[in-house]
């Protein structure tokens, strides 16, 4: 039997070097890098990655590749849009604002994210005691005089 794979597995969430190689000018490497560095530490702290992703000297290993299967449960469903945010915030250059290191931000995209998804789960709680609701009723069916079915 032929083995099946599962590419969502192996799906790369976030390539840190590819990220930083993108950029040709050094700060703006440097930009990236701190970018990341926010990023990734965030997520590690928040239980939302199962890899250590630092090297001995606690900085970024810049060969990190954030795939799916390194991701926890609660990653898997956070991750993604934690990500796509602060990196649309962060390349916003606009105000006096040092965007790369407003961790304040990414704490406030968590906490909403998380929110929302609470929200979606309350939602579904109420449609599964109504389906069990319903379960328990007896089901009626119309009755029908000339029911072809006897």
């Amino acid at each position: 039997m032929p083995k099946v794979i599962d590419y969502n597995k192996f799906w790369t969430e976030l390539d840190v070097s590819h990220l930083i190689r993108t950029n040709k000018r050094e700060i703006d490497r440097d930009n990236t890098k701190v970018v990341l560095y926010n990023l990734v530490t965030f997520c590690y702290n928040k239980n939302l990655l199962l890899v250590y992703p630092f090297n001995s000297s606690d900085n970024l290993k810049e060969d990190l590749k954030i795939q799916t299967n390194n991701l926890s449960p609660k990653g898997k469903i956070l991750f993604h849009s934690l990500r796509d945010k602060w990196l649309g915030y962060t390349d916003n250059e606009d105000g006096k604002i040092d965007r790369k290191s407003n961790i304040k931000m990414l704490d406030k995209y968590y906490n909403k994210l998380i929110s929302e998804y609470q929200e979606e789960l309350g939602k579904v709680a109420l449609w599964q005691n109504l389906y069990e609701e319903m379960l328990k009723e007896p089901l009626l069916l119309p009755s029908h005089k000339n029911n072809s079915y006897n």
